[in-house]
């Protein structure tokens, strides 16, 4: 997929952390690459698209049960990416927001989602479609959620500082908020769920 790896970036995304926390001694490991960072996003994004296809053979709730999973796979990876990095928050806190990151992703495919709750009673063309639609969502939404959570940290380290463990869920959300609307993820969701399901149809 490599036409689709780099939506948001996440490699170039990473390298700014690296950069912002080397510079404020919060030194990353030195066996630690921006790759390895890229990687575990990836990983977590194809699995989040491979359970999106399985959610796809549901009728009538397929949707609901992609958006609950794909929240699981954003968890796991910002708990991943912690631990490559060496931060230590609060997994409930990182629940939640990962919860707020995809719900607030998934609205910007609510069309699709919607789509995909009637496609499943068609037999066997509606069952293929809204797997294929469901796996774009579902690693889309992962591989974004993974570059704005590099942009959340990025900018606490540059803008505040100090120990991220004192932040609250509801200021790391304002963060996430803010990030998402500074930056086009709607054009970003759209061009990785296009190149994705162009790739699954051929």
């Amino acid at each position: 997929m490599k036409d689709i790896d780099d939506i948001f970036d996440i490699r170039s995304l990473a390298e700014k952390l690296f950069s912002v926390m080397n510079e404020i001694g919060k030194g990353i490991p030195s066996n630690v690459t921006p790759e390895d960072i890229k990687d575990i996003a990836l990983f977590h994004s194809k699995g989040a698209a491979a359970a999106g296809v399985a959610s796809g053979w549901v009728p009538g709730f397929g949707g609901a049960i992609a958006t609950a999973t794909i929240a699981g796979f954003v968890w796991g990876m910002y708990l991943r990416i912690n631990n490559k990095i060496g931060l230590s928050i609060s997994k409930n806190i990182l629940k939640t927001l990962a919860g707020g990151i995809v719900a607030n992703l998934a609205a910007f495919t609510v069309g699709a989602i919607a789509v995909t709750t009637t496609l499943p009673f068609i037999p066997i063309v509606g069952n293929v479609g809204a797997m294929v639609i469901m796996g774009g969502i579902g690693y889309a939404i992962t591989i974004v959620s993974a570059g704005i959570y590099l942009a959340i940290l990025t900018k606490f380290f540059q803008t505040k500082g100090g120990d991220i463990n004192k932040m609250s869920a509801d200021d790391l959300k304002d963060l996430a908020k803010e990030v998402i609307d500074n930056n086009d993820v709607e054009s970003a969701l759209k061009q990785a769920k296009k190149a994705y399901e162009k790739e699954h149809k051929e």
